[in-house]
């Protein structure tokens, strides 16, 4: 018997997508380290980027369990224990670290009473399921979360406000500006404030937040 066998060369083209067909676009995480691409990185982690914390509504750390999977936050006297995973610690004395690292612009705050109470001025926010012991540390046996906020910049002004009203007389404030001081150096300043009255008869769980936060950048 013969056989005969014939190669016949096979040629993809890769089409583009439509103009009216939405593309994912790149999403650049820095959980490893090291800036890389969401869909690349060797990691369990989930990015949200401002346009999705202005779209659902988060004010503060609390409101991030309804968009990280695997995240609960637990409030104990008005204070938030992060858990990832079932991963975490319910004790907020002075002396016990929690099981999650939270850390903002790449500083490590070690008690939920360092956490800041409204979000401003966030450039993404990133969470990193655990353990993570090897990039984070000790305190990490649940993983990590990590905020990440707006830099000056140093090639035009920019600046935004914004209020919002609610029920329970509530009133929430924002306000940012970024101010280049020259070709070397920039400044940008932020502050926001959360304030509603009780949700019970008896007073408790009400509200009266404000946070600011004043970044400068050098460029020699």
């Amino acid at each position: 018997l013969r056989y005969l066998v014939a190669a016949v060369p096979i040629v993809a083209v890769a089409q583009e997508a439509p103009d009216n067909q939405a593309v994912l676009g790149e999403v650049t995480v820095t959980a490893r380290k090291t800036s890389e691409d969401l869909q690349r990185a060797a990691i369990a982690v989930t990015a949200i980027m401002p346009e999705e914390i202005q779209r659902s509504g988060v004010k503060d750390p609390t409101d991030l369990q309804w968009r990280l999977p695997a995240v609960e936050i637990q409030s104990a006297t008005s204070i938030p224990a992060i858990f990832i995973r079932g991963v975490g610690t319910y004790n907020l004395q002075a002396g016990v670290d929690s099981a999650v690292a939270f850390s903002i612009d790449g500083i490590y705050l070690s008690h939920p009473q360092a956490y800041p109470p409204v979000l401003i001025d966030i450039a993404q926010v990133e969470s990193v399921r655990g353990p993570q012991g090897t990039l984070y540390g000790r305190n990490s046996n649940g993983g990590a979360i990590s905020f990440i906020s707006n830099k000056p910049r140093l090639d035009r002004w920019d600046g935004e406000a914004g209020l919002t009203f609610g029920n329970y007389s509530a009133v929430g404030a924002e306000a940012m500006i970024n101010i280049p001081l020259g070709d070397k150096l920039a400044t940008r300043f932020a502050f926001g404030s959360d304030k509603h009255d009780p949700y019970y008869s008896n007073g408790y769980v009400n509200a009266d937040n404000y946070t600011a936060r004043w970044r400068t950048l050098y460029a020699p």
